[in-house]
């Protein structure tokens, strides 16, 4: 998994892997809920990385749109 990090690292930088360890931390919060198996950090961004790639790309974005956290429904 750290390869696959290195590998995006150099277009998306740090915030990329501190984006990516939230939205983790989201995930296991969510599976938790629902009672199913949580995965490991490194499953979750090789089995999500397109995913998490376009919604990191897009987040300002959304985020200027509705004011808000948008991938955590929260206020900012």
């Amino acid at each position: 998994m750290t390869q696959l990090l290195k590998e995006v690292d150099g277009d998306l930088g740090e915030d990329f892997k501190q984006f990516c360890r939230s939205l983790y931390q989201d995930n296991c919060k969510e599976r938790e809920l629902h009672n199913e198996a949580l995965y490991d950090y490194s499953t979750y961004v090789t089995k999500n990385i397109e995913f998490l790639k376009d919604e990191y790309k897009v987040r300002d974005t959304k985020e200027f749109l509705v004011g808000t956290d948008w991938w955590r429904n929260e206020p900012i």
